[in-house]
């Protein structure tokens, strides 16, 4: 039985699809039990409406903090490879100052 399952799985990555069990919420549904829990409902009660256990809506929940850090750090990176425009400009002036000849 476990070398059919295995070729089974090999199967299934060899054409791309997923393998393993899929998961109990979406990216949306998550964002929105976050987005309940932050507003004060109870994570209990959030769970049940949901159709799942408390524990699995706690490792969505989970998978859905490290997804929005990951945004946020790429978001990060992205601003720190652009120069800031305000500085570009006060570098510029700065450096006119500096390159005109001294009188005297």
């Amino acid at each position: 039985m476990l070398g059919r399952a295995a070729g089974a799985r090999a199967a299934k990555q060899g054409c791309g699809l997923p393998t393993g069990r899929p998961a109990k919420l979406n990216a949306t549904t998550r964002a929105g039990a976050a987005q309940r829990i932050g507003d004060g409902a109870i994570p209990e009660q959030v769970a049940a409406d949901l159709g799942v256990s408390r524990s699995t809506l706690y490792r969505e929940l989970r998978k859905h903090r490290e997804g929005a850090v990951a945004e946020r750090v790429g978001r990060k990176a992205d601003q720190r490879s652009r120069p800031h425009p305000r500085r570009s400009a006060l570098f510029v002036a700065v450096s006119a100052i500096t390159t005109e000849p001294l009188a005297g």
